[in-house]
């Protein structure tokens, strides 16, 4: 029987995530992107219609997880959800947005035998990634993270509806919410690519399908980017969504819904 995202229990610890309570089958795992948390997915985790078990994790100082000032924060992103993956005895899908789908690639190519296959939306992801360790770009992801904190959160969702009014109404309350429970204090530790882009792409073994927009729209990855990822991975397949940006999945929800699942049901 297929469980609505309102159904899900949360548990807590210093991996915090949502578990919809099935057992059987193969676990799909989603990870969110930057500022988000496993909330942000439940939009598309309805219109996914799953049976199988589905956990909706929130990263290290997203959400209700922790974070550890002494460690790096990819290190904490990673090996965390690994450590949960390991725990429920049996390889997993990932899917990953943004920063959850960079987490998906590092993941794959770490632990090759604990994944089946990755769903990435929009990753960050370039020849060139001198962009990601800029400190102006840095600020900015940052500044806007305590701009939405230092709004009501009614006059934040009215904004967030203002600029992105075709976004499906689900979409609004746990964006909002997940900008203010971030922890800041990460921003310390904060490094997400750890290696080379080629390095990542090409350690990755299991079938990956890639979302892209357009970057006219702010999506990061471009058509060439897409093409040149997958000459560094074979298993690559892209699905792209013209019109869409950085938030593929809420610019697009039917149709990416439909991706993934046709996706997914290849390879649960």
């Amino acid at each position: 029987m297929t469980v609505r995202a309102g159904d899900f229990t949360r548990v807590t610890g210093p991996l915090a995530y949502m578990h919809n309570g099935v057992i059987e089958g193969t676990p799909v795992v989603f990870l969110h992107g930057f500022g988000d948390m496993g909330e942000c997915w439940n939009a598309l985790v309805d219109r996914l219609e799953l049976d199988v078990p589905v956990y909706l994790v929130d990263a290290p100082a997203h959400g209700y997880s922790s974070f550890d000032p002494e460690r790096d924060f990819t290190e904490q992103l990673v090996n965390r959800t690994i450590e949960l993956i390991r725990s429920l005895g049996r390889p997993v899908v990932l899917v990953g947005h943004s920063m959850g789908a960079l987490e998906s690639m590092y993941i794959a190519g770490d632990a090759p035998g604990l994944v089946k296959a990755i769903v990435l939306e929009d990753p960050p992801m370039a020849a060139d990634l001198s962009r990601w360790s800029d400190p102006a770009t840095i600020e900015s992801l940052f500044g806007f993270l305590a701009d939405v904190r230092g709004q009501h959160a009614v006059a934040a969702e009215a904004q967030l509806l203002a600029s992105q009014p075709h976004w499906p109404e689900p979409e609004l309350e746990p964006w909002v919410r997940s900008k203010q429970l971030a922890d800041p204090a990460m921003r310390a530790r904060f490094v997400i690519h750890r290696e080379p882009m080629e390095t990542t792409l090409a350690r990755i073994s299991c079938p990956v399908l890639l979302l892209t927009g357009d970057p006219s729209s702010h999506s990061i990855v471009s058509a060439e980017t897409a093409a040149w990822a997958q000459g560094l991975c074979p298993t690559m397949r892209v699905a792209h969504f013209a019109g869409a940006g950085h938030s593929i999945r809420r610019d697009a929800p039917t149709e990416v819904a439909s991706a993934i699942r046709a996706f997914l049901d290849t390879h649960l």
